[in-house]
């Protein structure tokens, strides 16, 4: 989670994420941008080359840490 406004996919307005939501992340703070793009360059770089058909959770550990079964 990158701490900023997010746009609504219906178009209704904007949401903030509120204080505490970093929280429930395994990591218990927001990303950085540079940690995002620092992924997306590895991804576009030689050193992924062998990867394939792959799901890369890039959330400081919110996927696990909210995971209900």
């Amino acid at each position: 989670m990158i701490r900023q406004p997010l746009h609504l996919p219906n178009g209704a307005g904007t949401w903030t994420m509120t204080e505490g939501d970093h929280l429930t992340s395994i990591i218990k703070r927001y990303s950085k941008p540079e940690e995002i793009a620092a992924s997306i360059a590895f991804l576009l770089g030689d050193e992924s080359r062998f990867m394939t058909k792959q799901e890369i959770y890039v959330d400081g550990g919110w996927m696990e840490a909210n995971y209900v079964a």
